[in-house]
C-alpha cells in the first residue's frame, strides 16, 4: 500500500497549508523590533528568551543570538559554550538558548534586546506577574512591553564593530570609540567604513570560519581570530573600507568543473550532430 505524505503526520507537520500570517504573523513585539531595526544606523541581535521559538524570527529580517542548525561551525559552539557555562564544554549542541546575561562574554553577542516574559508567585505567566530578577539590574532598560512580553535593551551590549589595539587586548574595548558606517550587510557580503585614530583591528563580533575573505581599502587581509571566535581584522589609522565576502575555495572549484562539465557537452554534441549529418 503507498503512504500518502498529505495524509499522514509527515503531510501534517512539514506540509502546511494555513496561511503565512497564521504561520508568521505580525505582533506587537515583532512590530516594536522591526521599527528598532529600520530605525537602527546598525546592525543588532536579539535574544528570544522563552518568548519566540529559535529561528523563527528569520522571515522577518530580525537577526537572533541563539538558534539552531543541521551544522554548527564547532568555534562557534565553542564561544557560545563560553557565553553560557564559563567554560567550553566536552559536547557542543546544535542548539542553542542563552539565558547567562551576566557572562563577559555575552557583550559580545551584540544582543541590543532581550526579551522576557512575566510570571505570578504560583509560575504561571500573567500581565500582572514580574519578569525574572536578574533584569531588575540597572544595565536592563525596559522598552517595550505587551501582556506577558517585556522587551529590555541591554545597555551593556556591544556594536557589532568594535576597536581593539595593537596589543589586541579586548578587554580595553570602549564601544564610545567605534565610528563605524554600514554599507552592506547581508549574509553572505559585510561592508562598512571604520574611521581609526590609531593603527590596531576591528573586532566583528561574527562566527570565523574557513571560506570568508577580507579587503582593507581594496586590499585582501588576513581574518584573524578574536576570542578564539570572531573575525579580527586589521586596521590602518584613517579611513578605512572594510569588505567582508564568503568565497569558499570549493566556490571556485565547483565553477571549473562546470565549465569543463559544459565544455565536454559541447564537444560531445557537436560530434553527435556530425555523425548524424553523415
Amino acid at each position: 500500500q503507498q503512504f500518502n505524505i498529505f495524509e499522514g503526520d509527515i503531510g501534517k507537520k512539514y506540509l502546511p497549508f494555513s496561511k503565512q500570517e497564521l504561520l508568521f504573523p505580525k505582533t506587537p513585539v515583532i512590530d516594536f523590533l522591526l521599527q528598532k531595526k529600520n530605525e537602527s544606523i546598525e546592525p543588532f541581535r536579539v535574544e528570544l528568551g522563552e518568548v519566540i521559538p529559535q529561528n523563527f524570527l528569520m522571515p522577518y529580517g530580525i537577526e537572533t543570538t541563539s538558534g539552531y542548525d543541521a551544522l554548527l561551525p564547532l568555534k562557534t559552539g565553542e564561544f557560545l559554550s563560553l557565553v553560557e557555562t564559563g567554560k567550553i564544554d566536552d559536547k557542543i549542541s546544535r542548539v542553542h538558548l542563552l539565558r547567562n546575561y551576566q557572562s563577559p562574554y555575552f557583550k559580545f553577542t551584540n544582543t541590543k534586546y532581550i526579551l522576557a516574559k512575566k510570571m505570578n508567585s504560583e509560575g504561571i505567566y500573567s500581565a500582572q506577574g514580574k519578569t525574572p530578577d536578574i533584569f531588575n539590574q540597572k544595565n536592563y532598560k525596559n522598552v517595550f512591553e505587551d501582556k506577558t512580553v517585556v522587551i529590555f535593551e541591554n545597555e551593556n551590549y556591544l556594536p557589532r564593530v568594535n576597536f581593539v589595539n595593537e596589543d589586541m587586548d579586548i578587554s580595553k574595548i570602549n564601544k564610545d570609540k567605534t565610528k563605524t558606517e554600514w554599507l552592506v550587510n547581508e549574509a553572505l557580503k559585510k561592508e562598512f567604513i571604520f574611521n581609526s585614530d590609531t593603527n590596531g583591528y576591528v573586532l566583528l563580533s561574527e562566527s570565523i570560519y574557513s571560506g570568508w575573505r577580507a579587503s582593507v581599502n581594496s586590499k585582501p587581509v588576513s581574518i584573524l581570530s578574536g576570542i578564539d571566535a570572531l573575525k579580527l581584522i586589521p586596521v590602518q589609522a584613517g579611513k578605512n573600507v572594510i569588505s567582508i565576502e564568503y568565497k569558499p575555495d570549493s566556490f571556485y572549484y565547483g565553477k571549473i568543473i562546470s565549465v569543463f562539465s559544459l565544455f565536454c557537452w559541447g564537444i560531445f554534441l557537436v560530434i553527435h550532430l556530425l555523425r548524424k549529418r553523415k
